[in-house]
């Protein structure tokens, strides 16, 4: 187990099970987000912009092609195990497991990151994406992102 997994593990012994599941989700998108942070590796501290960009594109092409679908599988195994099938992680409410995947998703939909198919979710986890999309049609989010349509980032675009 990675040692995130088993921060969670021990975390869930004192709390319950509902919000394991939410911090296992929370933790597979985080492991998924700090994998794509080619630059900031210390291995890759002082190298050109281009050996940086044939780095990001070979770690990009394993993200897309093996990584992530594994990642999104997980998701939506822990998704699809909610005894309500309610469609939402935990219970038959959004939690903050349903907030983090709901932003993943978007954001992977967005198509910004060079070497991820913007499809990736839909191919590997559709049930995913209609969270996604049910989420989305919730008052305060709708209106969120009716004001910030890219949620609060400074840039519009990042690779």
């Amino acid at each position: 187990l990675s040692p995130v997994c088993l921060g969670s593990l021990r975390r869930a012994a004192s709390i319950n099970a509902e919000y394991m599941v939410c911090d296992t989700v929370e933790d597979m998108w985080g492991e998924m987000a700090r994998t794509i942070k080619v630059k900031s590796l210390p291995e890759n501290q002082g190298k050109s912009e281009e050996d940086i960009a044939a780095i990001r594109a070979v770690m990009r092409k394993h993200l897309n092609d093996v990584s992530f679908p594994k990642y999104l599988k997980n998701m939506e195994n822990v998704l699809q195990k909610n005894p309500e099938k309610s469609g939402y992680f935990v219970g038959s409410s959004i939690t903050g497991a349903d907030v983090a995947v709901f932003c993943m998703v978007k954001h992977l939909q967005r198509g910004i990151m060079d070497g991820i198919d913007p499809k990736i979710i839909e191919t590997h986890a559709p049930s995913l994406v209609a969270l996604h999309d049910n989420l989305a049609k919730n008052e305060a989010v709708a209106k969120y992102y009716e004001e910030f349509p890219n949620g609060r980032s400074k840039r519009e675009e990042s690779g």
